[in-house]
Order: C-alpha cells, then structure tokens, then sequence
C-alpha cells in the first residue's frame, strides 16, 4: 500500500504492545512507538528512512509535541524500518492472484472471535474504531443458528427426558408415600440450573475477555468456581431442603425428624455431587468452544443444560429411592450433612483466595437466596399442580427449560457485550445500559434486541419437535388433541416472549448499578422464569379441564 499521511491518522490507536515497545518518559522512545504504531500498515518494499522519519516527526509533532534531533530521528528509523518488516514479513499478495476460499468453518461458524485466532491473524492489533465496529457487528442468521439453534435443540432433550424419567419417576414408591419430595425435585433443580448457568456465564464472559488464555488460567478458573460452586450447593441446598420441610410440616400440621433429615440429605448430597459433574463439563464446553473458534455464550449453558436437567433429576430421584430404602437410619442421614458442613470451610477458604471468585463471592449469595425462595414457593405450586393433573409434570420440564435456557443464553451474551463495549467505550456503556426497557427487546434495531426476537423464534419450532418426540415416546400416556397442543405453543410462546422481555430490560440495569449480570441476573431470573412457567402451564391445563380434554386427569388416574 502506498504511503500517505492519512495512514498516519488513521492508526494513531494501533497496539504498541505489538511492536514490544513501552512508551516510557523520555520523548525519543514515544515517538519511536508511535511513529511504528502509525506505519503499520505501509508497505514495506516502499519504506525507507525518509518515510520513516517524516512518520517520527508527524507522529512526535501531533501527539508528543516532541521533535528529536536528525540523529535520533534517524536511529529511530532504522529501528521502525525493521520493526514494521518484521510485521509485514509475509509476502503481499498480488491484486491479480485468486483469493483463498473462506475456510469450511467460517462459512458455517462464522470468523472466529478475536481470541480464538491465531497470533499472526491478530499481530498488527486493531484501532478503536475497527473494535467498536467489530463489537457492533451482527452474526448471522447462519451463524446464530447453527451456534445457537441447534445446541438448543439439543439442550431440549434433556429437558424432554427429564421429564420423561419424572413422569416414570413419580410412579416410585418414595414418591407416593411423600409428595415433599415433589416440592423438593422442583426446588433443588431451579437452584441447581441457577448454579450451572450462572458458572456457564462466568466462565464464558471470562473466554471471551481473554482471561483463560492459558492453560494455568483455565485452571485457576475452574478451581475457583467450583469452590464457589459446591459452597452455594451446600449453603442453598441445605437451605432451600430445610424451607421445603418446613413449609410441608406447617402444611400438614406436624413435624416428622426421620424425614425432615431424609430430605435434607436427599437434596444437599444429590445437587453436590452432581455440581462436580455439571463444572467438569461446563469448562469443557467453554474450552472447546474457544478452540473451535464459537462464542462460548451461545452454547455453554444449553449444553450444560442438555445433561443438567436430566441429571437433576435422575440424581435426586435415585438419592430420594435410596434413602428411602434404609429411611431408618437417620445417623447416616445426620453423617452426610455432617461431612459436608466440614468441607465447606475448606471450598470458602478457596473461593475467597482465588483471583477470578474473590470478588463475587459475597455478591452471589443474596440473589441466589432470593432465588431458593422463590423457587420453594414454586415447588410448592408445582406439588398440588401435579396432585391435580398427572400430566402437567412432563411439559413443566420442557416448558420450563427452554425458557431458562434462552434466557441464560441471552444474559450472557448482553453481559459480554456490556463488558467488552466498556472496555472499547465506557460512555456508550453507560448510555446503553441506561436506555433498555422491555418493548424495545421486540422492536429495537440493535444487535441484542435483534437476537431476542430470534430466540423467541426459536421457541415454536422446538417446542413442536418435542411434542411430536413426546407423542412418539409414550402415546399411550398422551392424548394428542388440538387443544393440547395449542396450548402448549401459546404457553412456550408467552413464556419465552415474557423472560426475554425481562432480560433485556433488567440485564442493563443490573450492569448500571455495578452488579455483575452473570450472578445476579440469571439467578433472579431463573427463579421468575420457574414460578411464572408453572402459573402458565397450570392456567393452560385448567383450560383442558375445562374443555374436558383427556390429558387433564388427575393423580388416581395413575396405574
């Protein structure tokens, strides 16, 4: 490319940290920087010592108000020249030349995300201006479907066979001799996909502003989290297991200890072993979302999702059938909730000392208790809901997932853009955190509000290939009627159009006033999602009865 002074303006912000060069006080040294800074992009077969000098002097002039003298202007050309070679040390290619096919995988992932490039894709740096740009492109339909439609879809089955195994589940003796446990499966499952989205969030928004980078980092990520992790499982577990004895023991009007103590360590033991498990894959996901070049915010948590749900449920319905198997033995009940109260010191001592938890570890606890609370209260919905129709527990799983999921999803992905644009341009920040409000998530132009309405898109579709999947698996514990599933699309649909309206609003707000969206919006969320998911699938199926549809029986109607 031919020299000319508008390059030099141009490329006032390029990364001096490219070049290896700190601009320290002494004028020489800036104007060196800078002059390399600004000859980027020059060609080097056209570079010689009187453009480089002239790019010194431009350079010191402008920003430094510093003109060294022809000897040092000169030395510092001869450094510059070298400098600016060894950047453009690949050969141009000519204008006449065949350009290189876009590779398989940007045609269908899209360009990889700035930190998932290679170094000599990334050497010359970028302005602030191509950042902003960078950071306010759109993806496109392709990509966001094939990054985010497809784990969602993915991430649905195991929300579908979650409520499969729940539906064959609630046929077990445990579950007919104690509907606490009900209440209990409702409740620890929001806190334990709080927990896992939550993480998913954090570990990705810390992918993609490069802090795992190596291999020590990923490390020290995933130490720190999972510390604080299993502290919130065994803090909220014990928690929200204690809120549910108590309210079925002020529902019935007395206290039963050999169950209160069943319970409690039915759901601290389950939901802390399978934290391990969920973590474990979590940061695999986010590492090989990295490597592959795809936005770790479109398919963490709706692949955690895809095996959390399932495994939520599968964890505490085998600990609940267990426990009840030897329910006489309440010292070994008193031993698990024991063993784990000592090993919470330990996973505080680490949160705390850890540099990527240390700050959060306080902030995260007032949302999730919110969030336990209101989840206990939607457990206990969910109880006589299920008293009163059999049925409702299979779409509660569906239901109540994708909405979780797509709202996770969109959390994270606002919580980055928000981290990064402050990071390019605070005020822009500032002013579009302080603008969002829910209608605009379904008429807005810009990059997120666009993506909302693609998830809310998305909702239909899944929804129709879960039923057909339902219908396929068990037809003879479901009637496929057109009222069934008119419902079941207008309750996904004002569901999903309802959190996302919510997220895009609260996301914000939540940034604006320095709390971090990854702990505090989701948990929040998560929990508003659950209760209002139940209230609007409990509405649908006393429409059903209403209309004397066969799929609103009861719980007698169980053989």
């Amino acid at each position: 490319m031919p020299f000319s002074l508008s390059s030099l303006k141009s490329l006032k912000s390029s990364k001096q940290s490219t070049y290896d060069l700190q601009a320290r006080a002494d004028g020489a040294d800036q104007a060196k920087s800078a002059a390399a800074a600004d000859l980027a992009d020059v060609d080097p077969n056209s570079l010689n010592a009187d453009v480089a000098i002239h790019g010194i002097s431009i350079a010191s002039h402008q920003q430094y108000s510093y003109i060294p003298n022809m000897d040092t202007t000169k030395s510092l050309a001869t450094d510059i020249i070298q400098l600016t070679r060894f950047k453009n040390r690949r050969p141009t290619i000519p204008e006449d030349r065949p350009q290189r096919k876009p590779s398989f995988r940007n045609i269908f992932l899209g360009v990889p995300e700035p930190n998932a490039r290679r170094f000599s894709q990334d050497i010359g740096g970028a302005s602030l201006v191509s950042k902003f740009k960078a950071l306010e492109s759109k993806e496109t339909t392709r990509v966001l479907f094939l990054q985010v439609f497809i784990p969602f879809l993915l991430s649905g089955f195991g929300n579908v066979g979650a409520g499969l195994f729940l539906n064959y589940a609630q046929t077990w003796q445990v579950f007919r001799d104690n509907t606490i446990f009900y209440m209990l499966l409702a409740t620890v499952m929001a806190f334990k996909t709080n927990l896992e989205a939550t993480l998913a969030a954090r570990l990705s928004t810390c992918s993609n502003m490069g802090s795992m980078r190596t291999i020590g980092k990923k490390f020290e990520a995933f130490l720190g989290n999972l510390a604080l992790v299993q502290t919130q499982a065994i803090i909220f577990g014990l928690m929200s297991s204690s809120l549910v004895v108590l309210i079925n023991a002020f529902e019935h009007g007395h206290f039963e200890l050999s169950l209160g103590l069943r319970t409690i360590a039915t759901g601290v033991a389950a939901i802390c072993v399978n934290e391990i498990i969920s973590s474990c894959l979590i940061l695999m996901v986010v590492v090989a979302s990295e490597r592959a070049g795809v936005n770790p915010d479109n398919v963490s948590t709706l692949i955690a999702a895809m095996f959390g749900d399932f495994s939520s449920v599968f964890f505490i319905s085998v600990t609940a059938a267990l426990f009840h198997t030897i329910q006489s033995m309440e010292w070994l009940f008193i031993t698990i909730i024991c063993v784990l109260l000592c090993i919470l010191p330990l996973t505080i001592y680490i949160a705390t000392k850890n540099d990527f938890t240390r700050g959060m570890f306080l902030g995260t606890h007032i949302p999730l208790a919110m969030a336990v609370t209101v989840a206990t209260i939607s457990g206990l919905v969910f109880d006589h809901a299920v008293q009163s129709f059999s049925r409702i527990a299979i779409y509660q799983a569906v239901i109540n997932g994708i909405s979780v999921n797509l709202m996770a999803v969109q959390t994270s992905r606002i919580a980055t853009y928000l981290a990064k644009l402050n990071a390019v341009a605070p005020d822009r920040a500032k002013e579009y955190s302080s603008k969002c409000s829910p209608i605009e998530a379904l008429f807005a132009q810009d990059m997120n509000a666009s993506v909302a309405r693609w998830l809310i898109a998305m909702c239909l579709p899944a929804m129709s290939v879960y039923l057909c999947f339902i219908i396929l698996v068990v037809p003879s514990f479901v009637d496929a009627t057109i009222y069934l599933i008119v419902c079941c699309l207008i309750s996904i649909l004002v569901q999903v159009t309802f959190i996302q309206c919510l997220t895009y609003m609260v996301t914000p707000i939540s940034w604006r006033q320095d709390w971090d969206p990854d702990n505090v919006v989701i948990p929040v969320l998560m929990s508003i999602s659950d209760c209002s998911g139940n209230a609007i699938l409990l509405t649908a199926f006393m429409f059903l009865q209403y209309m004397e549809d066969p799929n609103s029986i009861g719980q007698d109607a169980i053989g």
